[in-house]
């Protein structure tokens, strides 16, 4: 079995959340209900401030935890996806790792799965370097 199909293989029996709901997100998290993985997406705004891709994440079987207080939810979780906009140390987050809580994102996922030498540019300009 390769590491990508262990990788998912793992998932499904995990709790899943992902917080947030950007375009990589988004995709990403159509890719793990197709895996057969259960996800749940967290955010602090409600469904009608992103419609449309709340009821296309609907229609794929995705739970949603809305709200002011969704953060407080991190621990009934086994893995989290943060959102690359929510700093790493976020007392939420700081607080669900202390409890067992994996605290990861997608660019850690790939990075861990990558079969290839990786090298990065960095720059000052923000993303699109």
């Amino acid at each position: 079995m390769s590491k990508i199909q262990q990788f998912f293989d793992d998932l499904r029996q995990k709790r899943v959340a992902f917080i947030g709901t950007g375009v990589s997100h988004t995709e990403l998290i159509s890719v793990f209900r197709k895996k057969g993985i259960g996800v749940t997406v967290l955010d602090k705004r409600q469904a009608d401030k992103f419609q449309e891709t709340y009821d296309a994440l609907t229609a794929q079987g995705v739970d949603f935890i809305l709200g002011e207080d969704y953060l407080e939810h991190l621990t009934d979780f086994d893995v989290v996806f943060r959102t690359p906009g929510m700093y790493f140390n976020n007392p939420a987050l700081t607080k669900a790792r202390e409890a067992g809580v994996v605290i990861t994102s997608e660019m850690e996922a790939f990075f861990e799965l990558c079969p290839c030498k990786i090298l990065a540019v960095t720059g000052s300009d923000g993303k699109t370097t």
